[in-house]
């Protein structure tokens, strides 16, 4: 049974392991850089917007099983907190203030109410200090 291995292997030779092994580097190499068709963001986008909140953050959860990904967690849901490439508004007085490439985790706290309507992909924040934010879903959604 070994001899069956060892000549199974001798039948490539060095040659035949070479072009295997670059056979299968192309593989890869197409693989790896065929273009992202942004159906994944599209379908993101669809499930976000066809979300109705209204409620407090009962608390902030990092999910390990999704690259530690934040989430607001309110009452029987959660929706996603982006990372270090979140897209945002403060709101003061009448004038909103772009905050753009910000982590969404630091502007979102527990006890603070969340409210977007279904159909947007806005999202406010009212601050238990006050403040207002919103949070832009389409705009951080580009780069995915």
């Amino acid at each position: 049974m070994e001899k069956e291995a060892e000549n199974k292997f001798k039948l490539l030779g060095p040659t035949g392991f070479i072009i295997l092994l670059s056979i299968l580097g192309i593989l890869l190499t197409i693989f790896h850089f065929t273009p992202y068709d942004g159906k994944g963001r599209e379908r993101f986008r669809d499930e976000i917007k066809f979300k109705s909140i209204q409620h407090k953050v009962d608390r902030i959860y990092f999910d390990s099983r999704n690259h530690n990904e934040p989430y607001a967690v309110y009452k029987n849901d959660s929706i996603v907190l982006f990372g270090s490439y979140g897209h945002a508004f403060e709101v003061k007085d009448t004038t909103m203030t772009e905050i753009d490439d910000c982590d969404w985790v630091d502007l979102v706290s527990v006890g603070d109410s969340i409210i977007k309507p279904k159909g947007s992909l806005q999202m406010t924040v009212k601050k238990t200090s006050g403040r207002i934010i919103i949070l832009d879903f389409e705009k951080s959604t580009e780069r995915l």
